[in-house]
C-alpha cells in the first residue's frame, strides 16, 4: 500500500491548522510499518523484485550484445566502403598528378654525373630533374626486381659523392604546369624508396612557383611535417600537407608556372630541423604518386603508350626509345634530298605529340651523332661531309631544317633531332 501522507495546512476542531500530534504520530508509525515490510521483501526477494531485477539484467544484457553485433556490422559495413573508395580510387586516370612516376621512360639516357660548387639542376628520365648545389654525385636508372614492387620496372638512384659543407643541398623533382594545381587543398604524395645505408632520411617539399613575366606573386614553399627514415630494403612513404590557396595572387605571363613537387636527399638547417645536413649516400626511390586527399591510394598505372605520350609533350626525338640523343644511328632518322644549294624537299619534321611551348630544337649527325650537323650524302651514297643546321620555322608542331654550308644540289642529307619544352 502506499505511504500516507501526514496533512499540515488542513483547518481541524478547535480552528488550528494541520492534523493533531497523535493523529500525526499515528501515521508516521504506519508509515515506518510500511517501510519496514517493504524492505523485508526486497532483503528476502519476495514480492517478485529479484526476479524483476533478475529480468532486467538479462534485458541489459542482451541489448548490449546486440549493441556489440550492430557495432560490428556497421563497421565492416565502413571498412568495405573504405575499401571499395580506395579500389575506386586506384582506377580513376589521371589521379597521380606526376608523370612517368613508374620510371618506365628515360629518352635522354639512363645515366650521369655532375659535379658542380654552384647552384645546377638538369633533367635525368622524363620530366624528373636532379638539382644540387656543392654536390659531386650520380644518378642512374636501375631495375626492380621482380615481387619486390608490383608493376615496378626501373627506379631512380641518386648517389651524394660528397659534399663541400653544411649548405650543400641535393634533391629530385617534377615541376607539374599551372601553379594552381592542387591549390587549398590537401594532397599526399607517394614513394617506394630504399638507401644504401639504413637510417638515411628523405625529405618533401611543394613549391607553387608562379612563373616569370609581368608582375607575378611570390613563390610559396609547403615543407611536410614528417622525413622518412629509410631501410636497405624498398618500402612505401607517404607525405600529407594542405597547399595555400591561390585567391588574390598572380602568375607570369610567360607560361611557365608550376607546382615543383621536390624529395629533399640533402638541404641545410634550415629544413626538416637539420635532419639531413650534408647527408651522403645513395638513394633510390620508384612509384612516386601525387594525389589529393590525405591518404595514399594504389599506384596509379596508365597505359604505357598513353604515358610516353605525356612524355613527349615535353621532350621529343627522333631517336629510338632505347637510343640516345648524341648516338650515331642508323634507324629514326630524319632525311631530305638536296634540291638546289641549301636548301631541301620535305625538310619540315612534324612532332609526333605537340609541345607545351615552342621548344628548343637540337640537330645531331647521322653517323657520328655530332651537335648541330647533319651528314651529307652523294648520288652514289658515298659520305661527303657533315653539314651545320639551320633551324627555322619552330613551332609547337614542327620545324624547318636548312644548311648553311650549301650541299650540292641532288645530294641526299640525314640527321637526328631532338625538341624540348620542358618547365
Amino acid at each position: 500500500m502506499a505511504l500516507k501522507h501526514i496533512d499540515q495546512d488542513g483547518i481541524y476542531p478547535g480552528g488550528k491548522r494541520g492534523l493533531p500530534g497523535r493523529a500525526a504520530m499515528a501515521i508516521v508509525n504506519e508509515n515506518s510499518v510500511e517501510t519496514e515490510e517493504r524492505l523485508s521483501a526486497l532483503e528476502s526477494g519476495t514480492g517478485g523484485v529479484a526476479d524483476a531485477i533478475e529480468t532486467l539484467q538479462s534485458g541489459l544484457t542482451t541489448e548490449a550484445q546486440k549493441r556489440s553485433e550492430m557495432d560490428a556490422v556497421l563497421g565492416a559495413r565502413i571498412d568495405s566502403q573504405r575499401e571499395s573508395l580506395v579500389a575506386l580510387g586506384a582506377r580513376i586516370l589521371g589521379k597521380n598528378r606526376l608523370i612517368n612516376g613508374n620510371f618506365d621512360f628515360s629518352q635522354r639516357g639512363v645515366a650521369g654525373s655532375r659535379t658542380s660548387a654552384e647552384y645546377v639542376e638538369f633533367y635525368t628520365v622524363d620530366r624528373w630533374v636532379c638539382g644540387f648545389v656543392g654536390v659531386s654525385g650520380n644518378w642512374g636508372v636501375g631495375g626492380t626486381p621482380l615481387g619486390e614492387i608490383g608493376g615496378s620496372r626501373r627506379f631512380l638512384g641518386y648517389n651524394i659523392v660528397s659534399v663541400a659543407n653544411n649548405n650543400s643541398a641535393a634533391y629530385v623533382g617534377q615541376k607539374i604546369e599551372n601553379c594552381d594545381t592542387f591549390a587549398g587543398k590537401t594532397v599526399t604524395l607517394s614513394i617506394w624508396a630504399r638507401s644504401n645505408v639504413a637510417g638515411k632520411k628523405i625529405g618533401a617539399r611543394i613549391l607553387q612557383l608562379m612563373g616569370t613575366g609581368g608582375s607575378p606573386s611570390a613563390n610559396t614553399s609547403t615543407e611536410c611535417p614528417t622525413v622518412a627514415i629509410l631501410t636497405t630494403s624498398f618500402k612505401r612513404y607517404s607525405f600529407t600537407v594542405s597547399l595555400p590557396s591561390m585567391a588574390g595572387k598572380t602568375r607570369g605571363n610567360n607560361g611557365n608556372d608550376s607546382l615543383f613537387v621536390v624529395l629533399d636527399y640533402c638541404a641545410d638547417s634550415s629544413f626538416y630541423a637539420g635532419q639531413i645536413v650534408a647527408q651522403t649516400g645513395l638513394i633510390e626511390i620508384a612509384q612516386a604518386q601525387l594525389e589529393e586527399g590525405g591518404v595514399a591510394t594504389d599506384f596509379d598505372f596508365r597505359p604505357r603508350a598513353l604515358e610516353l605520350t605525356l612524355c613527349q609533350r615535353y621532350y621529343e626525338k627522333s631517336y629510338s626509345e632505347d637510343i640516345y640523343p648524341g648516338s650515331a644511328a642508323a634507324v629514326g632518322y630524319a632525311s631530305a634530298l638536296v634540291a638546289t644549294s641549301g636548301y631541301f624537299l620535305s625538310a619540315s619534321p612534324v612532332f609526333k605529340v605537340p609541345k607545351r611551348s615552342v621548344p628548343a630544337v637540337t640537330t645531331y649527325r647521322y653517323d657520328n651523332g655530332a651537335t648541330g650537323q647533319m651528314t651529307e650524302y652523294g648520288t652514289t651514297g658515298s659520305l661527303q661531309a657533315g653539314r651545320p643546321t639551320s633551324i627555322t620555322n619552330i613551332s609547337t608542331n614542327g620545324f624547318e631544317i636548312r644548311s648553311d654550308s650549301s650541299p650540292g644540289a641532288g645530294n641526299a642529307v640525314r640527321y637526328h633531332w631532338a625538341a624540348d619544352s620542358e618547365l
